[in-house]
């Protein structure tokens, strides 16, 4: 992970800027609890059953909802991928440790709610 991936209580109402620019050139401020709030609403929707979908409600903005702050629709998508990349890293270092389940912990909550979104179905 990054070191400025999450520092400040709340999110930055105006993000930082890169000088190099890019996909990368705007930077929000992510708290754990910002990280676990988005997780947690990702969970839920992935849990929902396909009939209960609502096509006027984007899952984006539902996380956005969730997650509160300033935070944009890219941000929200850039973060979620940041997390999953970062989960799908944390399982080939559990591999290639060969740790167990119960090892799980020491990677934190966010990795159990990640588990549950993509990890394998059990």
């Amino acid at each position: 992970m990054q070191p400025n991936d999450r520092h400040s209580a709340t999110p930055s109402p105006e993000p930082q800027t890169s000088a190099a620019g890019g996909e990368n050139a705007a930077v929000a401020r992510w708290t754990d609890e910002d990280e676990e709030r988005l997780l947690l609403a990702a969970l839920d929707i992935a849990r929902e059953p396909l009939e209960s979908f609502d096509a006027t409600v984007s899952p984006v903005e539902r996380i956005r909802r969730a997650v509160g702050g300033n935070f944009t629709a890219e941000e929200i998508v850039r973060k979620t991928k940041q997390l999953r990349k970062r989960y799908e890293e944390m399982c080939c270092t559990r591999l290639r440790n060969s740790l167990g389940e119960a090892d799980a912990r020491v990677f934190g909550v966010a990795f159990e709610i990640s588990d549950k979104i993509w990890g394998r179905q059990k």
